[in-house]
């Protein structure tokens, strides 16, 4: 949450003022008994110092600011009147592949789930078609996405709880959000809903916005494979850490309650990650080579249960990729890619 607020640097810069002024403050009165009268100012004269210090230095800031929008819009129009949009726009889409990391993110999360899955705090369960009881319905209490699950909540309540929405899903107001067994205190809410899809819980949300780069690489204002295939591989390590874990829902167990949370399945993921790619690069065979290496690299450390999950991507790609209008060699050269990812030996 501190990583996605826009408040918190602000909050530290204030904080730390506050904290400075009253070191200043302590400190001045403890080194005033010893230095020697020379270097201190009458109050008139600090003031008139400090004055002249701080007109300087909002003056230095507009001069820098002033010239920094000038470079900025002669570097725009120069671009754009060289008929260079389409560098500006590579440009841009390098500067989000590097600004967006979400795979660090990602990787913390999963590692996390790793160690409560091996200390038994949670386990993976199958995913149920048919909820096994529908007691108390808890609705949405806004409208968002679904951030967080509170797990932590758990602690102070016993009853079970089954839910019938994923972290990630967009809900509105009312909507419903699972079940408790029995009635439970009102103040107790199992999810965290808010304006904007979060990555911490997500990590389908960290392989969207992968996916979106990517897209941007190959549409045709920008046309930028490069970009896209960086981020596909980038995919592809992400999915390599998600299916470690079996699949499956999340199941928070102590001594006196199970609380059952939905879990969106891997294949779900990938289909949503890769299909838009498919449909806006079925013309780049590098671009859809890409695809495949990435399943390949998402393999390598795959849960027997996700085997079906890669099937069947691999089989959607070989059914909607037309490959007679392929030429000889591309044909070839997808069809190695696919057999790799078909062919990976997994851990």
């Amino acid at each position: 949450m501190l990583a996605d607020s826009a408040w918190f640097i602000p909050f530290l810069y204030g904080f730390g003022g506050v904290v400075l002024t009253f070191l200043t403050q302590y400190f001045g009165g403890f080194f005033r008994e010893i230095l020697p009268e020379v270097l201190y100012l009458e109050k008139d004269s600090a003031a008139t110092v400090l004055s002249s210090s701080f007109t300087s230095l909002m003056t230095m800031m507009t001069f820098s600011f002033s010239t920094i929008l000038v470079v900025l819009t002669t570097y725009s129009v120069t671009v754009l009147a060289t008929d260079g949009e389409q560098l500006l726009n590579e440009r841009c889409g390098e500067t989000y592949a590097r600004l967006i990391h979400p795979d660090d993110r990602v990787r913390h999360h999963e590692l996390v789930q790793q160690d409560a899955i091996e200390k038994d705090e949670v386990q993976i369960v199958p995913k149920r078609p048919v909820h096994p009881f529908e007691g108390h319905a808890v609705y949405a209490p806004r409208t968002g996405y679904v951030q967080l699950f509170a797990s932590e909540k758990q602690e102070s309540d016993s009853c079970h709880f089954e839910s019938v929405v994923a972290v990630g899903d967009f809900v509105a107001k009312g909507d419903l959000l699972g079940y408790w067994s029995e009635e439970v205190d009102a103040d107790i809410e199992p999810f965290q809903i808010g304006e904007v899809r979060s990555s911490i819980q997500d990590p389908a949300f960290a392989i969207e916005k992968l996916s979106e780069i990517a897209l941007k690489g190959i549409s045709p204002g920008i046309n930028d494979p490069n970009t896209a295939i960086h981020a596909i591989h980038y995919i592809g390590d992400i999915l390599r850490e998600l299916s470690r874990m079996p699949e499956g829902d999340f199941l928070f167990s102590n001594r006196s309650s199970d609380w059952h949370v939905k879990r969106k399945s891997l294949e779900t993921t990938m289909f949503e990650a890769f299909a838009p790619i498919k449909t806006y690069a079925s013309h780049d065979i590098f671009v859809i080579g890409s695809v495949f290496e990435a399943i390949r690299i998402a393999r390598l450390e795959a849960h027997p249960s996700s085997f079906e999950a890669y099937e069947g991507i691999l089989g959607y790609f070989e059914d909607v990729i037309d490959w007679d209008d392929l030429q000889e060699r591309e044909r070839a050269f997808l069809e190695n890619k696919l057999m790799q990812a078909k062919k990976v030996k997994t851990a």
